[in-house]
């Protein structure tokens, strides 16, 4: 019998190293007779391409190498070893002479290429660089990228794709329809921008509306946009400038297409349908092309640029600290990280051989939709709270913010109100008296409201607030113990939570994804029920996520456990005269539980009462506080009315974080003991 052993193939990636005058850099042979290469080298295991490129051509780049598309492939065998070569366009940063090495670099053009001999391992790729069709994009400026981008608004995507070569049902379709058929660029995963040469990264974003009160059609952005996935290692060693993100989207192209009028949630869509409605160019930097049309360029404020690096800056820190473990997209405003899609099986390492989740920058859903109102509809009604920019020099956003509300830190909300001069009966004070103190405390213009205190706080015309970019949440203690859960998330349906996985799960995204506001108060009455503002303390304010341990720790337990017993079958017992269940409680001081979200509870479907109030006026009202049950319940001690106690209802649920976790906090806030 005879055995074979399979060759190995060696792996080489070797690079096309284009400078602005469009010359490449070329080895030149020690002897005269032997033939010209290309920079690059054999690849290591478990390098990629883009490791092996930044070993091989350091000098050449500062912080990470922009690399474009692969050129060309080539699989040959010298003296019995198998060689696959990949070749791919890389952007130096650094024109150099000789790499650290001393290997002497020459850069040609393609005129100049065609004078020399090639080895055989770089002559498919020396070829196609002298081809006079290579690099003959139609987008080589940012104005012929603009110009082609506004003759797409107010077509559908089908009418761009009229060939249907995209297929709808795939999530990325939008995309792929504007980048591979509107462009004709081909589809990629490159640290490079989309347009090379014109420095431009494309992206296709979609935007939601609604037909609002006063019959006005109100835009919002349907989703964040996801930028560049981050190498930690290289990042590390980056400045905010030098960065991947500044390299890949300091210049980017953004269309934006109608997608869905939000108030026809059951309304099935038709992707093809779907009208590009605007395209713009976001420049992070000036742009040397004075005929560039200025209608289309976005330009951000000062204020915005400082709070996108302040952002940058912070996630900076954790990753040089080799902490990229623990970011999460709630820890800023306008520039996040995420994860993209079910990422639980997608680690890479960092510097210091600790695993993080692989994670990608993205401008947040709330800053794209300030993008979308401010700069493209123009609409400034907003105010902020950063009055002078000047000061974001010395001082981050959220400390401008939170300066508001230090002088009335430890003052009653009789005490704040007096400050405003505000007075009030007694007995007679407002039941949103929080919500006209913080407007006050902020110097803000809104008009009053009677909403709740939340939602009056988070209703504020404050640009810093607007667009969920942060969430104002109220914590009231009782003589400093804590006193309630705090509520994050109400479930509308079972059978939507039970189809979940955990980081695709709208528990998992706002957690991720959110920031808060948390203003704290201790009432100091005798009943935590009275409500006298002269016994009510102000204990301050802080800006607040949920750490990213506890998320993708025990929340996430605790999550997966509940949402496996609704899937099969929830186990109700009935004692006392009341429903329990076996959900995770309080008590087991998980962080998070489930408890009713419903004034009372059932367990069936919505039925309808009759009465007449204390007039005579006969009223008719459906009783709608439960939602229906993927899976039959189990019952233990069923009462005997089974109409009432379905196996199929129970009462509707909403998702809390548990008050000793939250006291935990903010407990930094309360004030200090001798």
């Amino acid at each position: 019998m005879f055995s074979s052993q399979k060759k190995k193939t060696i792996q080489i990636i070797k690079a096309i190293c284009l400078d602005s005058n469009r010359l490449v850099a070329c080895i030149r042979p020690a002897n005269p007779n032997n033939q010209w290469t290309l920079p690059g080298g054999i690849t290591y295991n478990g390098e990629g391409p883009a490791d092996t490129l930044e070993r091989t051509l350091k000098g050449l780049y500062d912080g990470e190498l922009s690399i474009g598309s692969e050129l060309c492939r080539t699989n040959l065998t010298q003296n019995g070893t198998r060689y696959r070569v990949t070749t791919y366009i890389c952007y130096p940063t650094n024109i150099i002479n000789h790499l650290p090495d001393g290997t002497e670099l020459l850069w040609l053009s393609q005129a100049d290429m065609a004078n020399h001999v090639w080895s055989n391992i770089d002559q498919k790729a020396a070829d196609r660089v002298m081809s006079p069709l290579f690099g003959e994009s139609e987008y080589r400026t940012k104005k012929a990228i603009q110009e082609h981008a506004l003759d797409a608004i107010n077509l559908t995507l089908g009418e761009i794709d009229s060939d249907n070569t995209k297929n709808p049902n795939n999530k990325g379709y939008p995309g792929n329809v504007i980048e591979q058929v509107w462009f004709n660029h081909p589809a990629d995963n490159i640290s490079a921008p989309d347009f090379p040469e014109a420095g431009v990264e494309l992206k296709v974003t979609p935007i939601d509306f609604k037909k609002t009160k006063t019959g006005e059609i109100e835009f919002k952005a349907g989703e964040r946009l996801v930028l560049n996935i981050i190498n930690y290692k290289n990042e590390e060693k980056s400045t905010f400038t030098t960065s991947s993100f500044w390299n890949k989207n300091k210049y980017i192209e953004i269309i934006q297409y109608l997608r869905r009028d939000v108030s026809k949630k059951k309304e099935t869509e038709d992707k093809l349908r779907y009208k590009v409605k605007y395209a713009n160019l976001l420049a992070l930097e000036d742009i040397n092309e004075p005929d560039f049309p200025q209608d289309n360029l976005i330009r951000l404020s000062d204020k915005h640029m400082v709070e996108i690096e302040e952002d940058w800056t912070r996630i900076h820190k954790l990753i040089k600290q080799g902490r990229a473990n623990e970011l999460t997209e709630s820890m800023t405003r306008t520039l996040g990280t995420c994860t993209k899609g079910n990422s639980d099986y997608r680690f890479t390492v960092q510097s210091n051989g600790q695993q993080a989740k692989s994670r990608a920058y993205c401008f947040k859903q709330g800053f794209m939709t300030t993008l979308l109102q401010e700069y493209i509809l123009k609409d400034t009604t907003l105010q902020s709270l950063i009055h002078d920019t000047k000061a974001l020099t010395y001082k981050t956003t959220e400390e401008i913010i939170l300066d508001y509300f230090n002088p009335y830190r430890g003052q009653t909300l009789n005490d704040i109100a007096k400050s405003f001069n505000l007075n009030w009966p007694l007995n007679k004070t407002p039941k949103n008296i929080v919500y006209l103190l913080v407007k006050r405390m902020l110097n803000i213009n809104s008009p009053d409201t009677t909403a709740d205190t939340d939602a009056g706080l988070n209703s504020m015309n404050v640009e810093e607030f607007s667009n969920d970019q942060i969430r104002i949440k109220t914590i009231t203690l009782f003589h400093g113990a804590p006193k309630e859960n705090f509520k994050v998330q109400g479930i509308s349906d079972f059978f939507h939570l039970s189809s979940q996985h955990w980081e695709d799960s709208d528990l998992y995204k706002l957690l991720e994804t959110q920031r808060f506001l948390l203003l704290v108060f201790d009432n100091n009455n005798n009943n935590s029920k009275d409500s006298n503002p002269s016994g009510i303390q102000f204990l301050g304010a802080k800006f607040w996520n949920v750490p990213e341990k506890d998320l993708n720790g025990m929340i996430k337990s605790v999550w997966e456990e509940d949402v496996s017993k609704i899937r099969n079958g929830v186990h109700l017992i009935y004692a006392g005269g009341k429903v329990h269940n076996n959900f995770v409680k309080e008590s087991d001081e998980r962080i998070l539980h489930l408890r009713p979200d419903a004034a009372k509870s059932q367990y069936c479907p919505p039925y309808q009462i009759e009465y007449d109030d204390a007039n005579g006026k006969h009223h008719k009202k459906t009783i709608n506080n439960a939602r229906q049950l993927p899976a039959p319940a189990s019952w233990e001690n069923r009462p005997s009315n089974h109409d009432m106690y379905t196996e199929n209802y129970m009462t509707k649920q909403a998702w809390w974080l548990n008050q000793k976790y939250m006291f935990s906090q903010i407990e930094e806030l309360l004030p200090k003991t001798a």
